[in-house]
């Protein structure tokens, strides 16, 4: 996820030989980048791509930088309003090289992804929705408390957990047997319409929601229960791109958050979002 990138040539195949990693000098010179970031493109939709094709992509990508930052003494860490170089490879493919101003607007690392290690046990994909939506939003859960509609199995109830949070769990469909027994999760087996607005956790400082169900359908259920949260800092909502109708009402939907007292509402697809979008609104 480059933005701002405007990329300025492609050359034979990528993978750390001398000529490419020449000509991607000469492109760094000319723009006066001193950070470089280089990466694999995707080979295909998140969890989907064959283990072999993933792990050939990544070497490729690791000979470039290898190559690219040895030769240049680029670092990889931009400041604000640093030039960034852009390289994206994959293997037998044409390299592409660019470049953005940096900004916190982008993402804080190549192609848009983010690294860390996913958990052999984690209940479901929701686990690194959260963990990459949290990471891009630069929020902190740390002694937050989570009111969470449409939890189940649980992935996403855990990372909230492991990220400092007492979650309410709310979903009638059953829950992942390590997280139903943390100390941190309550669970309510329940559909957020059938709980009275008495019987909501007037502790909730966050309402996340992936129930799984349209847009509008879920921002209606969030507005009946807000008045009932007296507390609430924040919104992480994950919003189903069930049509084309969901992209084109996007701008209404955020313009509906900041209507309801959030002053900032941010919309981003991240890479293990796949047919979703993290949206992520603040009262402050």
């Amino acid at each position: 996820d480059v933005p701002a990138s405007v990329f300025a040539r492609a050359w034979g195949c990528s993978g750390g030989s001398a000529k490419t990693v020449d000509e991607v000098l000469i492109v760094a010179q000319d723009t006066g980048a001193r950070v470089a970031w280089v990466a694999a493109r995707d080979a295909g939709v998140p969890d989907d791509v064959p283990p072999a094709l993933q792990t050939a992509g990544a070497a490729d990508a690791d000979r470039g930088r290898t190559g690219i930052i040895g030769a240049g003494k680029y670092h990889i860490a931009p400041r604000a309003d640093e030039t960034v170089l852009d390289v994206v490879t994959f293997p037998g493919e044409p390299a592409l090289v660019g470049w953005h101003i940096h900004s916190p607007k982008h993402h804080q690392g190549p192609c848009g992804r983010f690294t860390y290690d996913v958990p052999a046990d984690v209940p479901s994909r929701s686990w690194r929705k959260v963990v990459e939506g949290l990471a891009w939003a630069g929020e902190s859960m740390r002694g937050e408390v989570v009111l969470e509609i449409g939890a189940a199995p649980g992935g996403s109830t855990r990372a909230f957990v492991e990220a400092g949070a007492k979650v309410y769990a709310v979903d009638p469909r059953p829950m992942d047997a390590a997280v139903v027994g943390n100390k941190h999760v309550r669970v309510i087996a329940k559909h957020i319409g059938d709980i009275g607005l008495a019987d909501l956790p007037r502790e909730t400082t966050w309402l996340a929601c992936d129930a799984g169900v349209s847009p509008p359908d879920e921002w209606r259920a969030m507005q009946r229960i807000l008045p009932a949260l007296p507390r609430l800092k924040g919104i992480f909502w994950t919003v189903k791109l069930v049509d084309d109708g969901t992209i084109k009402n996007l701008p209404r939907l955020l313009r509906d958050l900041e209507q309801a007292g959030f002053k900032r509402a941010r919309a981003r697809q991240l890479p293990a979002n796949r047919h979703d979008l993290c949206v992520v609104a603040t009262r402050g």
